[in-house]
């Protein structure tokens, strides 16, 4: 334990240790579904195995009253050399927010750098710090990760839009012109082909079939565009089989949707519903001929009338760019990121990471050579077989 200033901050390296403590907080206080102790359980059980990674949490708690203030999950794992310690993500986390009481306790950035100082004291031994995709707020609380020193601007707009309207009239309140054209014609060409059936997996057998149609078309979709998928790997795939099975024995805010075409899932989208929220984090359709039925916008579709049905408020579409988002009322919303240099080593790394993306900012400001590059990635990829 350590002090500094107003904060006091402890280190717990047991994570059971504080359940009941993480459980208060996530009933009465505040804590996304990216911090909720059954997702971070989950990354820890699969990627933090496969990786290596240590989990810990660092305990806030207000000098004068020891009065706990928020918790704040942190991994440490390495690669390349070099030891980071993260605000646990390991690429499956879209938020990150301390898990906090129920009031503000850090609003301005001079306790804020008094709060990173304490919990510097106690973190273990590592390369550099990595937090990114930090929301300047998130449900009408501030996030105080925000007001860290040295924080920048993230690469990426995280994109949202409330959900006021009732579920018969809340496409027409959400979608803007262009999109409901392009959605009525998407649902006369599905109809066309079949008979239509929005579903959510309710049973394993359900979850089973639609994470095998997910994973398919993610794979198909990748290998296509010549990317890396995330979900190739296979501790990737068993993170969100766990994390999707939690839901039928009640400790997980993991939900499965499809749209299917007479019985064959022709889109699939998976998400967290939690807090009257719901957080779109996969998002899939067959290609070949259904590519041009757009099966992802209906499913999008139908599962905002599913939101208003089950008392869903918000539907947060995640960053990145996407016609669905911004076509269904999606507004972006500025996200941050944060990096520190610990050691050394830790300053060279993050000083070729800066260059590194600074080279890809500049090939992405000259089209012609950024498609020159892609193509020759892709056909790397083909001619090494990369299965990506």
């Amino acid at each position: 334990m350590t002090s500094n200033e107003r904060f006091d901050a402890i280190r717990h390296d047991d994570l059971d240790a504080i359940s009941s403590l993480w459980g208060g907080f996530e009933a009465e206080g505040f804590a996304t579904a990216f911090q909720m102790r059954s997702w971070i359980e989950a990354v820890k059980a699969t990627l933090g195995t496969k990786r290596g990674a240590r989990f810990f949490v660092v305990e806030l708690r207000e000098r004068s009253s020891r009065k706990t203030l928020m918790l704040l999950p942190f991994c440490l794992w390495s690669q390349h050399g070099f030891a980071t310690i993260e605000f646990v993500s390991l690429g499956v986390c879209d938020l990150a927010m301390p898990v906090m009481a129920s009031d503000d306790a850090v609003t301005d950035p001079v306790d804020a750098q008094a709060l990173w100082q304490a919990v510097l004291d106690v973190l273990p031994r590592a390369d550099l710090v990595n937090i990114p995709q930090i929301p300047p707020h998130y449900r009408g609380r501030r996030n105080p990760l925000a007001l860290l020193p040295g924080i920048v601007t993230g690469a990426q707009l995280r994109y949202e839009a409330p959900l006021v309207a009732d579920a018969d009239q809340v496409i027409d309140a959400m979608a803007s012109t262009k999109m409901r054209q392009n959605l009525k014609r998407s649902e006369r060409r599905l109809a066309e082909q079949g008979d239509i059936q929005f579903m959510a997996a309710e049973t394993e057998q359900d979850l089973e079939m639609l994470l095998a149609a997910m994973f398919r078309q993610r794979q198909e979709r990748f290998q296509e565009l010549g990317r890396f998928d995330f979900l190739a790997q296979t501790e990737v795939r068993d993170f969100y089989r766990l994390v999707v099975r939690q839901y039928l024995d009640g400790t997980g805010t993991a939900r499965l949707w499809a749209l299917l075409v007479d019985g064959e899932p022709v889109a699939t989208c998976l998400g967290l519903v939690h807090a009257k929220t719901l957080h779109c984090l996969v998002l899939t359709m067959q290609g070949g001929p259904w590519e041009k039925c757009s099966p992802a916008l209906v499913l999008v579709s139908r599962l905002l009338v599913w939101c208003r049905e089950n008392g869903i408020s918000l539907i947060d579409y995640s960053v990145g760019e996407g016609y669905h988002k911004t076509g269904f009322g999606g507004k972006p919303q500025m996200m941050f990121d944060f990096q520190s240099a610990l050691t050394l080593k830790g300053r060279v790394v993050l000083a070729g990471l800066s260059l590194l993306g600074r080279s890809k900012a500049w090939i992405k400001t000259h089209p012609h050579l950024f498609d020159a590059t892609r193509r020759a990635v892709q056909q790397f990829r083909r001619l090494t077989g990369r299965r990506r």
